[in-house]
């Protein structure tokens, strides 16, 4: 709705001046609003793009990253655990942990985001009214990039925040990974479980060995390396790998052992409660009660069995 507003702002803003001129938005509010909607426009995108059923947790973590960095570019943000240049004064910058900007590029990105419509009211407004501009945009946008910047998908056993983060599993992700934290984020994390599932110590050797030729392949093939580089973010995992054919099997194998799929799709939420409702009873009324659980449980059983290994 504001997007649209914004859009025929000069027949609305004369109309309203004319037919219902106690009701018109002041020029303080047009200016605000053509500053945040290009924000809200990234925040839209982005959210859009997280309901992909099939991402793995470090597609969306890039994904939130990438709209980050929009958002900085679109409003000259600065990260920096140093001090602005002139300190922490509070009639030069907005400051929100290491998240800061420049009040005066503030009047800049103004007539870049609103256009010329919103770089003539600001210029009509007192410098009282300015200022406040200068406060309330450089307040939402910073606020926003340095809260998005501690978003953590995943959680722990007790439902809180996870410290580690879901492990790189991407082509590009590797490709860019050296081989000493290869080792350590990656096949370290699961050497146990595979020796515990029947790998052999020949067969976890391979799959180190296929990092190292899976980089220099990259560094090395002009044609592999563009495939890779043009991957969408968004790529499903099996379809991302299929790029690179047949090859380094084993360490694909140890990589599609670490893709955590977080599943956004609210109709698998919605299946599961009609699957209670339908199976409730004066007996099973409460969702902690075993039975119920066990209908679930079954459910999920017979999906696992159906998956080809």
């Amino acid at each position: 709705m504001l997007s649209w507003m914004l859009k025929h702002r000069v027949r609305l803003f004369q109309r309203i001046e004319k037919k219902h001129p106690h009701q018109a938005p002041s020029a303080m509010w047009w200016i605000i609003a053509s500053g945040i909607v290009p924000v809200g426009e990234e925040i839209n995108k982005l959210f859009v793009k997280l309901q992909g059923n099939l991402l793995v947790l470090s597609q969306q973590r890039e994904m939130i990253a990438n709209t980050i960095t929009s958002i900085i570019s679109m409003w000259n943000i600065h990260k920096t655990a140093a001090e602005p240049p002139d300190g922490y004064d509070a009639q030069l910058y907005y400051i929100n942990a290491d998240w800061w900007v420049e009040f005066d590029t503030v009047t800049d990105c103004i007539a870049e985001h609103g256009g010329s419509f919103s770089r003539d009211r600001f210029e009509e407004l007192d410098v009282n009214e300015q200022q406040l501009v200068h406060h309330e945009i450089p307040g939402y946008v910073v606020d926003l990039v340095a809260n998005m910047s501690q978003i953590i998908a995943q959680r722990d056993s007790n439902n809180l925040a996870s410290i580690e983060e879901a492990p790189s599993v991407m082509p590009g992700e590797i490709a860019s990974m050296s081989h000493r934290q290869f080792l350590k984020d990656v096949l370290d994390l699961l050497r146990v479980r595979l020796k515990e599932s029947g790998w052999t110590e020949i067969e976890i050797d391979q799959a180190e060995q296929d990092h190292r030729d899976y980089r220099y392949a990259y560094m090395n093939e002009p044609l592999l390396k563009s495939k890779i580089d043009n991957l969408a973010v968004a790529t499903d995992f099996n379809v991302a790998w299929n790029v690179v054919d047949d090859r380094f099997m084993d360490m694909r194998a140890v990589l599609a052992g670490l893709a955590t799929v977080f599943h956004n799709s609210t109709s698998v939420v919605e299946g599961d409660f009609s699957i209670a409702k339908w199976e409730r009873n004066p007996t099973r009324l409460s969702l902690a009660n075993l039975s119920l659980e066990g209908i679930f449980q079954c459910k999920q059983t017979e999906l696992l069995r159906s998956i080809p290994v």
